[in-house]
This record gives C-alpha cells, sequence and structure tokens, in this order.
C-alpha cells in the first residue's frame, strides 16, 4: 500500500463478463433501457448470478460459496492508498472480519471522508435473504458462528434476534425483508461501532427474480415496522412511525424506498431512509412532495451542478419524530466501466468545489479494477472492486460533508452461456465492444 497511484485498464476478463458475473443488468421494456442496478442493491440478481455459475460448472464439492470476509478484507487493503485510509485505521476492520462468520457476505462497501486528511473507515456488508449469511447471522449454521463476545453487546443480541426471526419462512418478516445491510461506523478511536440495520423491503406484487422491484409504500412500512420489533427490541414509537408512514406515502412515483435503517450507534438514533428510481429533472420535486423542509435552494444547486455528471442521483432521507432537514444526495456513475472517465469528470467536479483532496480523488480511481482469486476449499472467484457512489450531504445550515463509497464483491469465476437480460445492441455489450473486448463481450464466461 502506498501514495504513488498509477491507474491501469485491466486486460482481461472482458468488460461485459465482468459486469456479468457481478449482477450489473439491463432491462428493456418497450426498446428503452431502463436504470442499471448494481449488485449491492439488488437480492434477485444475487440469486440469479448463483444460479448461473452452478450451471456453469458450479463450486467444487464441499468449497465454499466465496473468499471470507477476512480473506476479502487482507485483498482490499493493498488497493487502498494512504491517502485515504491511515495505516493503523486496518486493525479494528481485521479483528472484526476476523470475529464473524466466513460466509457472512461476499459484498461490503468502505466509507471515507473525501474532504480533510486520510482517516478511518466505516464498513458496510450486504446479506442476502436465503443467503449463507443469513444463516449466520441467525446462529443456525454451528461451523459459521459470530463471535459469542460481540454477543455480549445488547445492540449484537438484538441484532441476532433479527436474523433468527428474519430466516424464519413461517414468520411475515422474512417475506417483508429481500436483503439487509449491516452499518459498523467508526468510532474516532480506531474502533467500530456495533451494528446498524439497514434493510430493504421486498414486494409481493412481481415475481421473487423481477428487478427493479416496486415495493410499495405499506410494503416499505411493513418492513420497517417488522424490522423494527427486532432491530430496536421495541415497536416503532407512534411519532416516528407516523413520520415514516408520511414520508413513504408522499414520494410520487416512480420513486421508491430502497431501504430503511436504524441509525442505532448515532447519538440522536432516528432512521434514515434511502429513495432509488428518481428521474434527475424530477429530484427536486421529491423534496417538495414529501415536505421536507432543509435547505432547497442549496439542493438545487448541487443537482444543477452535477447532475450532467451522473447517471442518477438518490436521496437518503433522516426521520426522527419528524422529517429532519437534513438530506443525503447519492452521486451514481456507471460501475465497472474500469478507466471509464464518467468517475474522473464527477471528481474532478468534487475537487474544484473543495468536497474532495486531489489525493482522494486518485485513490478512488486507483482502487477500481478486478482480480481473479482462488484459495483452498473455496470456488475460483473474481474480485471486483469499484466505486458504489459518492454521497453529499446537505445540512440544514447548508454545509455540504462529502464521503465516497468503495464497494468490494467476490464471485464464481465460471459466467452463465448466455445472458438474456444482456441482449445483442445493449449499452453494456456496445461499450464492451468499444473497449476491444474479445468478440464483442458475448462470450460466456470470463477470458
Amino acid at each position: 500500500m502506498n501514495d504513488e497511484i498509477e491507474f491501469s485498464r485491466p486486460s482481461q476478463p472482458c468488460l461485459t463478463c465482468v459486469r456479468r458475473a457481478s449482477g450489473v443488468m439491463v432491462r428493456h421494456r418497450g426498446g428503452e433501457p431502463l436504470l442499471r442496478q448494481r449488485l449491492p442493491r439488488g437480492a434477485a440478481a444475487a440469486r440469479a448470478l448463483d444460479r448461473a455459475g452452478r450451471a456453469a460448472g458450479g463450486s467444487a464439492a464441499g468449497a465454499r460459496w466465496s473468499m471470507s470476509l477476512l480473506e476479502l478484507m487482507h485483498r482490499a487493503e493493498s488497493h487502498v492508498a494512504t491517502s485515504l485510509m491511515r495505516p493503523s485505521a486496518w486493525a479494528p476492520l481485521r479483528k472484526l472480519a476476523s470475529r464473524l462468520p466466513a460466509q457472512m457476505t461476499r459484498d461490503f462497501i468502505f466509507e471515507y471522508g473525501l474532504q480533510g486528511p486520510s482517516g478511518s473507515a466505516d464498513l458496510s456488508i450486504s446479506i442476502l435473504r436465503g443467503s449463507p449469511g443469513e444463516r449466520a447471522l441467525a446462529g443456525l449454521e454451528p461451523q459459521e458462528s459470530i463471535d459469542p463476545d460481540l454477543l455480549n453487546h445488547p445492540v449484537w443480541r438484538l441484532t441476532r434476534l433479527f436474523g433468527s426471526r428474519w430466516s424464519d419462512p413461517s414468520l411475515p418478516i422474512h417475506a417483508a425483508i429481500a436483503a439487509i445491510w449491516l452499518e459498523f461506523d467508526a468510532d474516532g478511536h480506531d474502533g467500530l461501532s456495533p451494528p446498524a440495520v439497514h434493510v430493504v423491503p421486498a414486494t409481493r406484487l412481481a415475481p421473487a427474480d423481477a428487478w427493479p422491484r416496486q415495493a410499495s409504500a405499506e410494503e416499505a412500512y411493513q418492513a420497517a415496522a417488522l424490522a423494527a420489533e427486532s432491530v430496536l427490541g421495541a415497536p416503532l414509537a407512534p411519532l416516528r412511525a407516523r413520520a415514516l408512514l408520511d414520508l413513504l406515502t408522499g414520494l410520487p412515483p416512480p420513486a421508491q424506498p430502497f431501504s430503511i435503517g436504524y441509525l442505532t450507534s448515532r447519538n440522536r438514533g432516528g432512521m434514515r431512509v434511502a429513495v432509488d428510481q428518481l428521474p434527475l429533472e424530477g429530484t427536486l420535486d421529491v423534496l417538495g412532495d414529501v415536505g421536507w423542509s432543509g435547505p432547497i435552494d442549496a439542493a438545487g444547486r448541487i443537482v444543477r451542478d452535477l447532475g450532467s455528471l451522473v447517471e442518477r442521483i438518490d436521496l437518503q432521507f433522516y426521520v426522527e419524530d419528524a422529517l429532519l432537514p437534513f438530506l443525503g444526495l447519492e452521486l451514481h456513475c456507471p460501475m465497472l466501466e474500469f478507466g471509464s472517465t464518467t468517475m474522473s469528470r464527477l471528481l474532478d467536479a468534487l475537487v474544484g468545489g473543495r468536497l474532495c483532496t486531489p489525493g482522494k480523488r486518485a485513490a478512488l480511481l486507483s482502487w477500481c479494477g478486478w482480480e481473479r482469486a482462488s484459495a483452498e476449499g473455496v470456488t475460483p472467484s473474481l474480485i471486483l472492486r469499484d466505486v458504489s457512489h459518492i454521497k453529499l450531504t446537505l445540512s440544514p445550515d447548508s454545509a455540504v460533508t462529502t464521503k465516497g463509497y468503495l464497494w468490494m464483491g467476490s464471485r464464481p469465476a465460471g459466467g452463465p452461456p448466455a445472458d438474456p437480460l444482456l441482449p445483442p445492441g445493449s449499452p453494456e455489450v456496445e461499450r464492451a465492444a468499444e473497449a476491444g473486448a474479445p468478440g464483442g463481450g458475448r462470450a460466456g464466461g470470463p477470458r
């Protein structure tokens, strides 16, 4: 790990195969591509990928489905520059990873501040319904257990209670929640907080593998209410429940709630609601529709100045006993476009606005890439690294803080022989062809 960063485009496997193996999809309706979704956003994409990997050869008998979180953490460390993260901050991350089940997750995100000196990182890990991680969280895998010392903490005990209920198909919470994220905040003393749970609501109105989901306000609220009884140890307080329901029902189509999180590690507690499927031109209209009382002009400047540089902007709202005047604006560029100038242009704009340092800009770009990986007892994998998104958090006084989110995921190296979600002529295939990938990127497995 060093501060001298040189970014070069990887030569293999082809871009379409990497996108396919990571769950990036384009669905077409009436000939028009819909918004592309990344695997951290889609439990259905992960299930489809697992089936495809098994069909292409699957895992060796008894092999683990993914490298462990600790193994992935060690690989990540060599790709994160010290301009982004001080070396001492890796110790609590490695310690946490060593105390979690090896198969807890195969996707995680590091979260870094972009405006100051190098510091520590928050960590988020994803767990999909029906995955080994779900069973491990519930304590149903004797060989995949959470360190008992962690479970001495009351927040961890509630998280285990949530996991045990979520994993039970006979309970409504199992059908109501498609996936979760566990978020561990750096505590400022080279430690990590107990997890905050963010739930991804499922929908009853479409097949299990449909994507994008169209979870209704009612379904999202039901998922949040069911989770609260375990995560918080009590039902949602009446005022907080009312504020959450007002926000969800106030969202105009096609906006939809992606996740609802319980910020149990924060001083004020509260909830964070992520909203996606927003057309860029309608972003500010959503703020008025839900009654957001923050600095609308400042939000408008961000959308106006940066909207043309990104694929889309998602929103994060903060709820206590009322909707708070804080706002998160997630800036998303196309993922798995290694060497693309799209993210570079966005980061250049942030550096120009003093919302990102030049060193951290270089560090984010140097993170992107992939590698083949193998280990004893583990299915051969592709280890993928990309920038998930950049988030600007807007305070009531119009102050802006900026964070970068680095995603890492492990996928089976064997890909499907064909992918109906990537038809010939789709943007994914065309970009792969432009990049000079053999065969236009249409072959099934990595090369």
